[in-house]
């Protein structure tokens, strides 16, 4: 009997790879933290054609806050987007700007409670959350609304 492969393969999301390219178009430095095996990022990365867009992959990563740490020195404006509570306690822990996106493995309550900064259904919402978050001084439920739910925090962008 063949041993089961611990590795389901995570398909990209919708717009992943628009963004990627806007992102790296403005000069934004873009990574992935993954707590996954190397060889299974690597494998879904060659797959989807999104590694051509990263400046920075670690995988096997037991703890994402020191890799988030260590990026920190060397940038000002930094934002995780993880779709696990765990993802969003290291981004805030780390002093990043914590994005909750849904879909992926964990209900979208879940997320909420794990109290992100802003909760997204997909990627084409990120560019409208961090113009919002730069400027926002529009209450939740008034007339200017974007409709995303944000939790204030100073970050400049």
């Amino acid at each position: 009997m063949e041993p089961r492969s611990r590795h389901c393969e995570a398909p990209a999301r919708a717009g992943a790879e628009q963004f990627l390219r806007s992102l790296r178009g403005a000069g934004a430095r873009v990574g992935v933290v993954s707590a996954a095996a190397a060889s299974a990022v690597q494998r879904d990365l060659d797959r989807t054609g999104l590694a051509f867009y990263l400046d920075i992959v670690v995988t096997d990563a037991d703890d994402k806050i020191a890799h988030l740490d260590a990026h920190r020195a060397n940038h000002a404006r930094l934002v995780y987007v993880g779709d696990t509570e765990y993802d969003i306690a290291c981004a805030r822990t780390a002093g990043y700007m914590a994005i909750a996106v849904t879909g992926g493995y964990r209900a979208e309550s879940r997320l909420q409670a794990a109290c992100p900064d802003a909760i997204i259904n997909g990627l084409g919402e990120l560019p409208r959350v961090l113009r919002h978050e730069a400027t926002d001084v529009t209450p939740p439920g008034s007339a200017g609304d974007t409709g995303i739910t944000h939790r204030r925090r100073n970050f400049q962008f």
